[in-house]
């Protein structure tokens, strides 16, 4: 996944072509626990960018 995100997709954003330089995968599983998982249960659904969260938003939460 890594490998084709980084060398090969470009994402859109206001129709101008970016690039990843940088990506971040977590795993965790009751074999190999980890505790920077946090758990959201967004970060469960299949094909959906989670991007983390560094305190409130712009609403409170």
């Amino acid at each position: 996944m890594a490998e084709l995100l980084l060398n090969t997709a470009l994402c859109y954003v206001g129709g101008r072509p970016h690039r990843f330089t940088e990506l971040e995968f977590y795993a965790t599983s009751p074999d190999h626990p980890d505790p920077f998982t946090h758990g959201d249960p967004m970060q469960c659904e299949r094909g959906r960018w989670y991007f983390h969260r560094s305190g409130p938003g712009p609403t409170g939460s």
